[in-house]
Protein backbone atom coordinates (compact mmCIF):
# COMPACT_ATOMS: atom_id res chain seq x y z
CA UNK A 1 0.00 0.00 0.00
CA UNK A 2 1.17 3.51 -1.21
CA UNK A 3 0.66 5.31 2.67
CA UNK A 4 2.45 8.54 0.74
CA UNK A 5 -0.94 8.78 -1.16
CA UNK A 6 -2.82 8.78 2.30
CA UNK A 7 -0.92 11.02 3.65
CA UNK A 8 -1.12 13.15 0.78
CA UNK A 9 -4.86 12.66 0.39
CA UNK A 10 -5.22 13.68 4.26
CA UNK A 11 -6.93 17.04 4.25
CA UNK A 12 -8.93 19.35 6.32
CA UNK A 13 -12.29 17.78 4.42
CA UNK A 14 -11.42 14.52 4.79
CA UNK A 15 -10.49 15.02 8.87
CA UNK A 16 -14.40 16.13 9.05
CA UNK A 17 -15.20 13.06 7.25
CA UNK A 18 -13.21 11.12 9.79
CA UNK A 19 -15.00 13.32 12.59
CA UNK A 20 -18.64 12.52 11.29
CA UNK A 21 -17.34 8.68 10.69
CA UNK A 22 -16.64 8.43 14.25
CA UNK A 23 -20.00 10.70 15.60
CA UNK A 24 -21.51 8.15 13.76
CA UNK A 25 -19.79 5.14 14.95
CA UNK A 26 -20.59 6.49 18.67
CA UNK A 27 -24.40 6.73 18.04
CA UNK A 28 -24.31 2.83 16.82
CA UNK A 29 -22.72 1.95 20.10
CA UNK A 30 -25.33 4.64 21.97
CA UNK A 31 -28.15 2.38 20.11
CA UNK A 32 -26.44 -0.91 21.39
CA UNK A 33 -26.86 0.80 24.88
CA UNK A 34 -30.52 1.09 24.77
CA UNK A 35 -30.80 -2.21 23.29
CA UNK A 36 -28.89 -3.32 26.40
CA UNK A 37 -30.80 -1.57 28.85
CA UNK A 38 -33.74 -2.70 27.37
CA UNK A 39 -32.96 -6.47 28.18
CA UNK A 40 -31.67 -6.42 31.30
CA UNK A 41 -34.90 -4.22 32.01
CA UNK A 42 -36.87 -7.29 32.98
CA UNK A 43 -35.13 -8.05 36.00
CA UNK A 44 -32.74 -4.85 36.32
CA UNK A 45 -33.23 -1.22 36.54
CA UNK A 46 -30.34 -0.22 34.54
CA UNK A 47 -29.47 3.14 33.86
CA UNK A 48 -28.89 4.76 30.35
CA UNK A 49 -25.49 5.87 31.42
CA UNK A 50 -24.62 2.55 33.04
CA UNK A 51 -25.51 0.65 30.24
CA UNK A 52 -23.11 2.87 28.00
CA UNK A 53 -20.11 1.69 30.11
CA UNK A 54 -21.24 -1.29 30.26
CA UNK A 55 -20.84 -1.63 26.72
CA UNK A 56 -17.88 0.37 26.07
CA UNK A 57 -15.96 -1.59 28.46
CA UNK A 58 -17.14 -4.91 27.30
CA UNK A 59 -16.09 -4.35 23.48
CA UNK A 60 -12.63 -3.56 25.22
CA UNK A 61 -12.78 -6.94 26.69
CA UNK A 62 -14.08 -8.55 23.48
CA UNK A 63 -11.63 -6.86 20.89
CA UNK A 64 -8.77 -9.73 23.24
CA UNK A 65 -10.80 -12.73 22.79
CA UNK A 66 -12.35 -15.24 20.09
CA UNK A 67 -16.35 -15.34 19.53
CA UNK A 68 -16.56 -11.69 22.11
CA UNK A 69 -16.27 -14.18 25.05
CA UNK A 70 -14.86 -11.41 26.68
CA UNK A 71 -17.90 -9.18 26.98
CA UNK A 72 -20.20 -12.56 28.45
CA UNK A 73 -17.34 -12.68 31.15
CA UNK A 74 -16.82 -8.83 31.92
CA UNK A 75 -20.69 -7.99 32.15
CA UNK A 76 -21.64 -10.68 33.79
CA UNK A 77 -19.22 -9.29 36.16
CA UNK A 78 -21.66 -6.53 36.29
CA UNK A 79 -24.31 -8.43 38.42
CA UNK A 80 -24.79 -9.91 41.41
CA UNK A 81 -24.32 -14.15 40.67
CA UNK A 82 -28.48 -14.67 40.97
CA UNK A 83 -28.87 -12.39 37.89
CA UNK A 84 -25.60 -13.96 35.86
CA UNK A 85 -27.38 -16.85 33.89
CA UNK A 86 -30.24 -14.04 32.54
CA UNK A 87 -27.14 -11.69 31.87
CA UNK A 88 -25.33 -14.44 30.05
CA UNK A 89 -28.65 -15.19 28.36
CA UNK A 90 -29.37 -11.45 27.18
CA UNK A 91 -25.98 -11.00 25.56
CA UNK A 92 -26.22 -13.82 23.63
CA UNK A 93 -30.02 -12.68 22.36
CA UNK A 94 -28.25 -9.14 21.92
CA UNK A 95 -25.27 -10.46 19.38
CA UNK A 96 -27.84 -12.85 18.13
CA UNK A 97 -30.32 -10.51 17.10
CA UNK A 98 -27.40 -8.39 15.33
CA UNK A 99 -26.46 -12.10 13.41
CA UNK A 100 -29.72 -11.97 12.39
CA UNK A 101 -29.98 -8.91 11.06
CA UNK A 102 -26.69 -9.35 9.11
CA UNK A 103 -27.27 -12.61 7.80
CA UNK A 104 -30.67 -11.20 6.20
CA UNK A 105 -28.85 -8.22 4.60
CA UNK A 106 -25.92 -10.40 3.69
CA UNK A 107 -27.87 -13.03 1.91
CA UNK A 108 -30.05 -10.96 0.59
CA UNK A 109 -26.96 -8.85 -0.98
CA UNK A 110 -25.65 -12.45 -2.40
CA UNK A 111 -28.74 -13.35 -4.02
CA UNK A 112 -29.23 -9.86 -6.04
CA UNK A 113 -25.37 -9.80 -6.63
CA UNK A 114 -25.92 -13.58 -7.97
CA UNK A 115 -28.58 -12.31 -10.28
CA UNK A 116 -27.27 -9.24 -12.32
CA UNK A 117 -23.78 -10.68 -12.21
CA UNK A 118 -21.97 -12.90 -14.10
CA UNK A 119 -20.64 -14.97 -11.07
CA UNK A 120 -23.63 -16.79 -10.01
CA UNK A 121 -21.07 -19.69 -8.88
CA UNK A 122 -18.98 -18.20 -6.65
CA UNK A 123 -22.06 -16.43 -4.89
CA UNK A 124 -24.17 -19.37 -4.73
CA UNK A 125 -20.89 -21.05 -2.96
CA UNK A 126 -20.76 -18.16 -0.45
CA UNK A 127 -24.33 -18.47 -0.21
CA UNK A 128 -24.24 -22.52 0.46
CA UNK A 129 -20.97 -21.50 3.48
CA UNK A 130 -22.54 -18.25 4.91
CA UNK A 131 -26.28 -20.42 6.14
CA UNK A 132 -23.91 -23.79 6.59
CA UNK A 133 -21.66 -21.59 8.89
CA UNK A 134 -24.62 -19.11 10.76
CA UNK A 135 -26.83 -22.72 10.87
CA UNK A 136 -24.31 -24.41 13.02
CA UNK A 137 -24.02 -21.56 15.63
CA UNK A 138 -27.64 -21.42 15.29
CA UNK A 139 -28.25 -24.88 16.30
CA UNK A 140 -25.82 -25.17 18.95
CA UNK A 141 -27.18 -21.88 20.87
CA UNK A 142 -30.40 -20.66 20.15
CA UNK A 143 -32.27 -23.50 21.94
CA UNK A 144 -29.38 -23.70 24.86
CA UNK A 145 -29.19 -20.63 25.72
CA UNK A 146 -31.25 -17.81 24.34
CA UNK A 147 -34.58 -20.06 24.47
CA UNK A 148 -36.00 -18.01 21.66
CA UNK A 149 -39.69 -19.62 22.08
CA UNK A 150 -39.74 -18.01 25.74
CA UNK A 151 -39.14 -14.85 24.72
CA UNK A 152 -42.19 -12.43 24.46
CA UNK A 153 -42.60 -11.46 20.88
CA UNK A 154 -42.71 -7.92 21.53
CA UNK A 155 -39.54 -8.04 23.03
CA UNK A 156 -37.90 -10.03 19.92
CA UNK A 157 -39.28 -7.34 17.77
CA UNK A 158 -38.14 -4.43 19.54
CA UNK A 159 -34.69 -5.79 19.81
CA UNK A 160 -34.19 -6.89 15.92
CA UNK A 161 -35.72 -3.30 15.69
CA UNK A 162 -32.40 -2.16 17.80
CA UNK A 163 -30.31 -4.20 15.65
CA UNK A 164 -31.58 -3.14 12.57
CA UNK A 165 -31.39 0.73 13.37
CA UNK A 166 -27.47 -0.14 14.34
CA UNK A 167 -26.77 -1.93 11.32
CA UNK A 168 -28.00 0.33 9.12
CA UNK A 169 -26.01 3.43 10.81
CA UNK A 170 -22.74 1.63 11.14
CA UNK A 171 -22.78 0.44 7.80
CA UNK A 172 -23.39 3.71 6.18
CA UNK A 173 -19.83 4.64 7.22
CA UNK A 174 -18.72 2.89 4.58
CA UNK A 175 -20.85 4.94 1.89
CA UNK A 176 -18.98 8.31 3.69
CA UNK A 177 -15.35 6.92 3.43
CA UNK A 178 -15.62 5.63 -0.02
CA UNK A 179 -17.72 8.86 -0.99
CA UNK A 180 -14.80 11.17 0.66
CA UNK A 181 -11.85 9.32 -0.81
CA UNK A 182 -13.66 9.57 -4.22
CA UNK A 183 -14.26 5.99 -5.08
CA UNK A 184 -16.40 5.89 -8.31
CA UNK A 185 -19.57 3.91 -6.92
CA UNK A 186 -23.15 3.30 -7.60
CA UNK A 187 -25.38 3.55 -4.74
CA UNK A 188 -27.42 0.86 -4.68
CA UNK A 189 -24.81 -1.67 -5.84
CA UNK A 190 -22.11 -0.50 -2.99
CA UNK A 191 -24.87 -0.80 -0.52
CA UNK A 192 -25.43 -4.72 -1.67
CA UNK A 193 -21.37 -5.14 -1.59
CA UNK A 194 -21.36 -3.68 2.16
CA UNK A 195 -23.96 -6.60 2.88
CA UNK A 196 -21.85 -9.02 1.55
CA UNK A 197 -19.02 -7.54 3.47
CA UNK A 198 -20.67 -7.49 6.63
CA UNK A 199 -21.79 -10.76 6.20
CA UNK A 200 -18.26 -12.46 5.73
CA UNK A 201 -16.70 -10.79 7.99
CA UNK A 202 -18.99 -11.40 10.66
CA UNK A 203 -18.91 -15.53 10.21
CA UNK A 204 -15.32 -15.67 10.18
CA UNK A 205 -14.19 -16.22 14.17
CA UNK A 206 -10.92 -14.48 14.39
CA UNK A 207 -9.82 -12.26 17.32
CA UNK A 208 -11.06 -8.35 16.81
CA UNK A 209 -7.27 -7.38 17.69
CA UNK A 210 -6.09 -9.58 14.39
CA UNK A 211 -9.25 -9.07 11.87
CA UNK A 212 -8.23 -6.15 10.03
CA UNK A 213 -6.14 -8.23 7.35
CA UNK A 214 -9.15 -10.37 6.97
CA UNK A 215 -11.28 -6.93 6.22
CA UNK A 216 -8.38 -6.09 3.80
CA UNK A 217 -8.90 -9.42 1.82
CA UNK A 218 -12.29 -9.37 2.49
CA UNK A 219 -13.03 -5.92 0.99
CA UNK A 220 -11.09 -6.44 -2.10
CA UNK A 221 -12.75 -9.46 -3.19
CA UNK A 222 -16.34 -8.13 -2.63
CA UNK A 223 -15.73 -4.89 -3.97
CA UNK A 224 -13.63 -6.13 -6.94
CA UNK A 225 -10.91 -3.49 -6.55
CA UNK A 226 -8.73 -2.60 -10.13
CA UNK A 227 -5.44 -2.13 -9.22
CA UNK A 228 -6.35 1.93 -8.95
CA UNK A 229 -8.66 1.80 -6.87
CA UNK A 230 -7.42 -1.14 -4.12
CA UNK A 231 -5.60 1.23 -2.23
CA UNK A 232 -8.52 3.21 -1.85
CA UNK A 233 -10.64 0.51 -0.44
CA UNK A 234 -7.54 -0.61 1.96
CA UNK A 235 -7.26 2.60 3.21
CA UNK A 236 -11.21 2.62 3.49
CA UNK A 237 -11.15 -0.63 5.45
CA UNK A 238 -8.62 0.60 7.65
CA UNK A 239 -11.01 3.84 8.74
CA UNK A 240 -14.02 2.32 9.06
CA UNK A 241 -12.36 -0.49 11.17
CA UNK A 242 -10.53 2.24 13.00
CA UNK A 243 -13.63 4.44 13.71
CA UNK A 244 -16.41 1.19 14.22
CA UNK A 245 -13.85 -1.04 15.99
CA UNK A 246 -10.83 0.92 17.15
CA UNK A 247 -12.53 3.90 19.21
CA UNK A 248 -14.76 2.37 21.26
CA UNK A 249 -12.22 0.36 22.20
CA UNK A 250 -10.03 2.94 22.89
CA UNK A 251 -12.86 4.17 24.77
CA UNK A 252 -13.39 1.33 26.68
CA UNK A 253 -9.99 0.98 27.97
CA UNK A 254 -10.00 4.06 28.93
CA UNK A 255 -12.97 4.16 31.10
CA UNK A 256 -12.12 0.54 32.63
CA UNK A 257 -9.87 1.14 34.78
CA UNK A 258 -12.74 3.48 36.06
CA UNK A 259 -14.95 1.43 36.12
CA UNK A 260 -16.41 -0.04 39.25
CA UNK A 261 -17.89 -3.67 39.71
CA UNK A 262 -21.01 -2.50 41.83
CA UNK A 263 -22.85 -5.39 41.75
CA UNK A 264 -26.84 -5.69 40.47
CA UNK A 265 -29.09 -6.78 43.55
CA UNK A 266 -32.03 -5.82 42.50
Amino acid sequence: MNFKWFIDSISLEMISWIILMIAISLISWLIESRKWQYLVKEFYELRFRESVLQNLTSQAASFITPFRLGEFALKSLFFSKAHRKNVVSKVFWANFSQMVVTSTFGIASIITLSSINDKQDIYFILLVLSILIIGLFSVRFIDKKLQISTIPQTQLVITIGYSLLRYLVFASNWIIVLWALNYDFELIDVMLKIGLYYLLVSVVPVLQLLDLPVRYTVASIVFESTLQQEEVILIASTIVWFTNTAIPTLLGCALLPFKSFKLAQA
